[in-house]
């Protein structure tokens, strides 16, 4: 057995979590065993009753010493991009911001997505959801989406109609 190498300790609050970034498995911990796993100190798992290595493997904090965790990413990836039932979309209606983040590396771009380009986009997902899309998930992203709100109203009421047309899913998310 050995540790995977997407588990990520942190203290919270006082409390220590164990989070694996793969199974996105998140566990709170003792002081000796957050210690022990931070190190990845294998002879923790002498330690351990069957119960508790078990948890241990299901979450993917452990894993068979012939595990290749690179290569299971890899093949997550491929099915991901090989699914053509589903269509993410990052859609950034416009560049502009009215925030002023210091960390923020970005100019300042006026303007906003054409009306030209939100219709062939709609009939790009169209012909998507002809081959075989049966959900659409879309990620609003900019400089700050609101601004245009009103394209991203229009926009969903596009996406509705499709959806009733042709009994697909769809969410939305936004990029902060």
């Amino acid at each position: 057995m050995k540790f995977s190498n997407y588990n990520i300790c942190t203290k919270i609050c006082n409390e220590n979590y164990l989070y694996n970034s793969f199974t996105n498995s998140l566990i709170k911990l003792n002081n000796i065993y957050f210690e022990q796993i931070r190190q990845r100190d294998i002879k923790l798992l002498e330690k351990l009753d069957d119960s508790q290595i078990n948890i241990l493997k299901n979450n993917g904090i452990i894993i068979n010493d012939e595990v290749n965790e690179l290569n299971m990413i890899r093949s997550k990836m491929k099915k991901i991009l090989l699914n053509r039932e589903i269509l993410t979309l990052t859609i950034a209606p416009t560049l502009n911001c009215n925030f002023d983040c210091y960390y923020c590396f970005e100019e300042r771009q006026e303007g906003r997505m054409s009306n030209f380009t939100k219709e062939n986009l709609l009939k790009n997902i169209e012909r998507e959801i002809k081959n075989g899309v049966k959900l659409i998930k879309v990620i609003w992203y900019g400089g700050e989406p609101l601004l245009e709100i009103k394209f991203i109203e229009e926009f969903i009421n596009s996406l509705n109609e499709l959806k009733k047309l042709y009994n697909i899913k769809f969410g939305i998310k936004s990029s902060f």
